[in-house]
């Protein structure tokens, strides 16, 4: 009994500072623990809010792209629109005993929204001085067609499609469909080419 005394002696304090080593070792693994996920939360976090931040700034920049695109080719877009709108309405739109229908007065008015090339894929150079011998009365049978073609370009190319329909002498209406390539300057609100594809089958 005095062996087991004496051995007790001996290992009770060893058994205590065990215990209390690892119990240090434990608490102090643990908070390493802790405070090294605190540290992950906070780069969580701190990612989460520029993840967050750029995703934002995206979205602005995005926005503010398409705004300055509609209004950078919306405006001239709806210049186009408008210009295409005048110009072939005076084209297409007359009657021969009209003076202010004649081609010279048609010519004249044109040159608002085309310079003198484009004006020349409209009208034949002499056609003015042609005189008609019997009544046409022509009309747009609805708004011109717009279709804009890719270009890196300042200037805008697009093909044109109008229908139109004339009576001569008095005859039943005719319906037909012209095509026309052509190109807009937005900085002069004119075309600057125009070229009569000719006639089309579109319905």
């Amino acid at each position: 009994m005095a062996y087991f005394s004496t051995i007790s002696k001996f290992l009770t304090p060893a058994l205590l500072i065990v215990l209390v080593a690892g119990g240090f070792l434990f608490y102090s693994s643990k908070q390493t623990s802790s405070r090294r996920i605190t540290a992950l939360e906070k780069e969580l976090k701190v990612e989460k809010e520029k993840n967050e931040s750029a995703a934002y700034q995206n979205k602005q920049l995005t926005q503010e792209f398409e705004t300055l695109y509609v209004e950078k080719n919306g405006t001239a877009n709806k210049e186009l629109t408008t210009a295409t709108q005048e110009l072939f309405s005076t084209v297409f739109t007359y009657r021969t005993d009209r003076e202010e229908d004649s081609i010279k007065s048609r010519k004249e008015k044109a040159t608002e929204v085309t310079n003198q090339t484009a004006l020349n894929g409209l009208f034949p150079k002499d056609a003015e001085n042609s005189k008609p011998s019997v009544l046409t009365i022509s009309r747009m049978t609805k708004d011109p067609e717009v279709y804009l073609m890719p270009s890196n370009e300042k200037e805008l190319t697009s093909l044109i499609v109008v229908h139109y329909a004339v009576s001569i002498a008095g005859s039943d209406e005719q319906v037909g469909t012209f095509m026309y390539k052509a190109v807009f300057s937005p900085l002069t609100s004119q075309f600057t080419e125009i070229q009569n594809i000719g006639e089309v089958n579109i319905p």
